[in-house]
Protein backbone atom coordinates (compact mmCIF):
# COMPACT_ATOMS: atom_id res chain seq x y z
CA UNK A 1 0.00 0.00 0.00
CA UNK A 2 1.30 3.44 -0.85
CA UNK A 3 0.96 6.54 1.24
CA UNK A 4 2.06 10.00 0.25
CA UNK A 5 3.21 12.89 2.36
CA UNK A 6 2.17 16.30 1.14
CA UNK A 7 5.57 17.64 2.14
CA UNK A 8 8.55 16.87 4.30
CA UNK A 9 7.71 17.21 7.94
CA UNK A 10 10.29 19.25 9.72
CA UNK A 11 10.08 19.79 13.44
CA UNK A 12 12.26 22.09 15.43
CA UNK A 13 12.47 22.03 19.17
CA UNK A 14 11.33 25.36 20.52
CA UNK A 15 13.26 25.12 23.74
CA UNK A 16 16.88 26.03 24.30
CA UNK A 17 18.95 24.43 27.02
CA UNK A 18 22.16 26.12 28.05
CA UNK A 19 25.38 24.43 27.00
CA UNK A 20 26.38 22.26 29.91
CA UNK A 21 22.86 21.07 30.67
CA UNK A 22 22.67 17.32 31.03
CA UNK A 23 20.19 14.63 30.06
CA UNK A 24 18.62 14.11 33.44
CA UNK A 25 15.07 13.56 32.24
CA UNK A 26 14.56 9.89 31.47
CA UNK A 27 10.87 10.17 30.65
CA UNK A 28 8.93 12.31 28.19
CA UNK A 29 7.60 15.54 29.61
CA UNK A 30 6.00 18.60 28.02
CA UNK A 31 9.43 19.99 27.00
CA UNK A 32 9.82 17.23 24.39
CA UNK A 33 8.92 18.17 20.80
CA UNK A 34 5.95 16.30 19.32
CA UNK A 35 5.61 14.90 15.81
CA UNK A 36 3.29 12.39 14.24
CA UNK A 37 1.35 11.18 11.25
CA UNK A 38 -2.02 9.62 10.66
CA UNK A 39 -1.91 7.25 7.70
CA UNK A 40 -5.65 7.09 7.19
CA UNK A 41 -8.99 8.15 8.68
CA UNK A 42 -9.20 5.19 11.06
CA UNK A 43 -6.35 6.50 13.21
CA UNK A 44 -3.43 4.38 12.06
CA UNK A 45 -0.23 6.30 12.52
CA UNK A 46 2.55 7.15 14.92
CA UNK A 47 3.66 9.75 17.46
CA UNK A 48 7.25 10.78 18.20
CA UNK A 49 8.58 12.81 21.13
CA UNK A 50 12.22 13.96 21.23
CA UNK A 51 14.57 16.41 22.90
CA UNK A 52 18.25 17.31 22.51
CA UNK A 53 20.60 17.64 25.46
CA UNK A 54 24.27 18.30 25.97
CA UNK A 55 26.16 15.45 27.65
CA UNK A 56 29.95 15.33 27.91
CA UNK A 57 30.23 18.20 25.40
CA UNK A 58 28.23 16.33 22.74
CA UNK A 59 24.72 16.83 21.42
CA UNK A 60 22.59 13.89 22.57
CA UNK A 61 19.02 13.23 21.45
CA UNK A 62 16.47 11.36 23.57
CA UNK A 63 13.20 10.09 22.18
CA UNK A 64 10.23 7.75 22.28
CA UNK A 65 7.58 6.76 19.78
CA UNK A 66 4.33 4.80 19.57
CA UNK A 67 2.52 3.18 16.66
CA UNK A 68 -1.13 2.27 16.34
CA UNK A 69 -3.48 0.80 13.82
CA UNK A 70 -2.91 -1.31 10.76
CA UNK A 71 -0.02 0.61 9.20
CA UNK A 72 2.72 -0.28 11.68
CA UNK A 73 5.11 -1.39 8.93
CA UNK A 74 4.80 1.99 7.22
CA UNK A 75 5.35 3.79 10.54
CA UNK A 76 8.51 1.78 11.15
CA UNK A 77 9.75 2.54 7.63
CA UNK A 78 9.17 6.27 8.18
CA UNK A 79 11.19 6.12 11.41
CA UNK A 80 13.94 4.11 9.71
CA UNK A 81 14.25 6.74 6.97
CA UNK A 82 13.98 9.77 9.30
CA UNK A 83 17.02 11.92 10.05
CA UNK A 84 18.10 14.12 12.91
CA UNK A 85 19.67 17.39 11.85
CA UNK A 86 21.82 19.64 14.00
CA UNK A 87 21.66 22.89 12.09
CA UNK A 88 22.40 21.99 8.47
CA UNK A 89 24.23 18.77 9.38
CA UNK A 90 22.45 15.42 9.06
CA UNK A 91 23.79 13.89 12.27
CA UNK A 92 21.77 10.64 12.53
CA UNK A 93 19.47 8.46 10.51
CA UNK A 94 17.23 5.50 11.37
CA UNK A 95 15.36 6.55 14.49
CA UNK A 96 13.95 3.11 15.23
CA UNK A 97 16.27 3.13 18.25
CA UNK A 98 13.89 5.60 19.94
CA UNK A 99 12.12 3.75 22.72
CA UNK A 100 8.97 2.10 21.35
CA UNK A 101 6.12 2.49 23.82
CA UNK A 102 2.68 0.96 23.99
CA UNK A 103 -0.04 2.63 21.98
CA UNK A 104 -1.87 3.07 25.29
CA UNK A 105 0.42 6.09 25.82
CA UNK A 106 -1.11 7.72 22.71
CA UNK A 107 -3.82 9.58 24.64
CA UNK A 108 -1.23 11.27 26.88
CA UNK A 109 0.95 12.10 23.83
CA UNK A 110 3.60 9.81 25.37
CA UNK A 111 4.01 11.99 28.50
CA UNK A 112 5.65 9.86 31.21
CA UNK A 113 7.06 7.32 28.73
CA UNK A 114 10.66 6.14 29.03
CA UNK A 115 13.09 7.42 26.40
CA UNK A 116 16.23 6.10 24.73
CA UNK A 117 19.17 8.46 24.21
CA UNK A 118 22.10 8.49 21.77
CA UNK A 119 24.95 10.84 21.02
CA UNK A 120 24.79 12.47 17.60
CA UNK A 121 28.56 12.73 17.21
CA UNK A 122 28.26 16.52 16.98
CA UNK A 123 30.30 18.61 19.42
CA UNK A 124 28.05 20.86 21.47
CA UNK A 125 30.32 23.92 21.42
CA UNK A 126 28.47 26.70 19.64
CA UNK A 127 25.41 24.59 18.83
CA UNK A 128 22.01 26.18 19.36
CA UNK A 129 19.87 23.27 20.55
CA UNK A 130 16.86 24.93 18.90
CA UNK A 131 18.47 23.93 15.57
CA UNK A 132 18.06 20.21 16.34
CA UNK A 133 15.17 18.79 14.34
CA UNK A 134 13.78 15.60 12.83
CA UNK A 135 12.99 15.40 9.13
CA UNK A 136 10.90 12.67 7.55
CA UNK A 137 11.35 11.77 3.91
CA UNK A 138 8.93 13.30 1.47
CA UNK A 139 7.16 10.96 -0.90
CA UNK A 140 5.56 7.53 -0.83
CA UNK A 141 6.06 4.78 1.68
CA UNK A 142 5.29 1.22 0.67
CA UNK A 143 4.32 -1.63 2.92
Amino acid sequence: MMKRFAKTLTLALGLALPIGASAQTTVVDNTYALAGFNWNSNGSGFLVRYRPYVVDDQVVVCGAWARRGSRNGISRQAMREARIFVGDTAAMRDLTWFNTVSNSAWQSELIGSDVSCRATGVAAAGVDLRSVRIEFREGRYRR
